[in-house]
């Protein structure tokens, strides 16, 4: 639990909405490789259209 308010307060500081980035990252975590993993985190994340995700 403790780790989902870390991220919601990433978020905030980031201005990302953490809904939308959650459900992003939770679709494209087990595509992601290893090596690229820190594009997820809240600072770093961009959301991609549905169809780049699904390609």
């Amino acid at each position: 639990m403790a780790i989902l308010f870390s991220f919601a307060a990433a978020c905030k500081a980031n201005a990302v909405n953490y809904r939308q980035w959650l459900e992003d990252v939770l679709i494209r975590i087990n595509t992601t490789p290893a090596s690229q993993i820190d594009s997820l985190l809240p600072q770093n994340w961009k959301a991609q259209p549905i169809a780049e995700i699904s390609s």
